[in-house]
């Protein structure tokens, strides 16, 4: 039998790059929102969580989320499949320091991590935001967070764009490292 690469880097816990594998549907390939056995939480009518195709950190596509130029509140989730014990996700995530930190801090890319099959339902913690780690306007810069469930919990990853009058927030190639991978160990016959 023949496997995937990608099947292959989630038996052994790393990515091609010597990262945390690939989160399935988290570099959006798919082209569309949300990847398959993802949630997608829309609390604003007009903007959300959608496909962008112009200006990836990876590959054809990212998620972005637009501001409202309605000015109506916006709390837009994208949360990936569960995963059993994470130690780390990580991904790239660009946006404006003018209206998303230095200046208006306007909005935000907040990462969860979500307990239950609730999003933003009280039980969730807060491990942190993107926004943080931005060095410029629209320059990518990755992000890594540390991530501690009790031992064998299946639990997800929130990423939430909150604000208003904010600004576009781009993000890509979400990895989680977990450790609950099997050991592999190299033979040479």
């Amino acid at each position: 039998p023949t496997a995937t690469v990608e099947a292959v880097w989630a038996a052994v816990g790393v990515g091609p790059d010597g990262d945390c594998p690939p989160v399935a549907g988290g570099d959006f390939e798919g082209g569309v929102i949300p990847p398959t056995d993802w949630t997608h939480v829309q609390n604003n009518i007009t903007e959300t969580w959608q496909i962008n195709s112009s200006i990836p950190y990876e590959g054809t596509y990212a998620a972005e989320c637009l501001y409202d130029p309605n000015l109506v509140n916006q709390d837009e989730w994208l949360v990936t499949p569960y995963i059993t014990d994470p130690t780390e996700v990580n991904f790239w995530s660009m946006g404006s320091l003018y209206w998303c930190r230095d200046t208006n801090d306007n909005c935000d890319l907040q990462v969860w991590l979500i307990n239950g099959p609730g999003v933003n339902d009280g039980d969730d913690v807060y491990l942190g935001k993107a926004d943080d780690d931005w060095p410029a306007d629209y320059t990518y810069a990755k992000s890594t967070f540390s991530i501690s469930p009790p031992a064998g919990t299946p639990v997800r990853i929130g990423f939430r764009y909150v604000g208003n009058d904010g600004a576009q927030i781009v993000f890509d190639l979400v990895k989680v490292c977990s450790d609950s991978v099997p050991d592999c160990t190299l033979v040479n016959d």
